[in-house]
């Protein structure tokens, strides 16, 4: 039940940026008649989709490294630093996705 709450609370997220980009996306294809439209709306998922993947991970992320670090805090420094390693690599993906916005534009 947790999952399906997490899915739709996460499509409500990405729904508004979706319905922005085809006003956009409908306002520019009349206007030069041509395929920025589509431009725009790849763009909207390019930043929507690994955001929202980014931020799942990392909140999974975040809540089993506190579980680790709360079941054996002996091992707090060893967690910490694969934890923050694990986030930086997720943080790059969604950052890359922003990247991939701009580059479509």
């Amino acid at each position: 039940m947790k999952k399906h709450i997490l899915s739709l609370g996460s499509l409500a997220f990405l729904l508004p940026v979706l319905a922005r980009a085809e006003d956009v996306a409908a306002a520019a294809v009349t206007a030069t008649g041509g395929d920025s439209g589509l431009k725009t709306v790849g763009a909207a998922l390019a930043i929507g989709l690994p955001g929202i993947g980014a931020a799942l991970g990392i909140s999974k992320a975040a809540a089993s490294g506190l579980e680790g670090i709360a079941r054996n805090p002996g091992a707090a420094k060893e967690i910490q630093g694969n934890l923050l390693l694990s986030l930086v690599f997720m943080e790059l993906i969604a950052l890359l996705g922003f990247a991939m916005a701009f580059l479509l534009k």
